[in-house]
């Protein structure tokens, strides 16, 4: 089982937990998880 670190922002945590819309939220959180899974994963040219 691999474990990875996932570093999140004070405005992503704010659209998550305090925003009106958390279907945002979560999909900005989404993005971010993915763009730094992919960054790990993919090799840099």
């Amino acid at each position: 089982m691999a474990q990875y670190q996932i570093t999140v922002n004070q405005e992503l945590l704010h659209r998550l937990f305090i925003s009106d819309n958390k279907d945002s939220g979560v999909a900005a959180l989404l993005k971010s998880v993915l763009n730094q899974f992919c960054r790990l994963m993919l090799p840099s040219n």
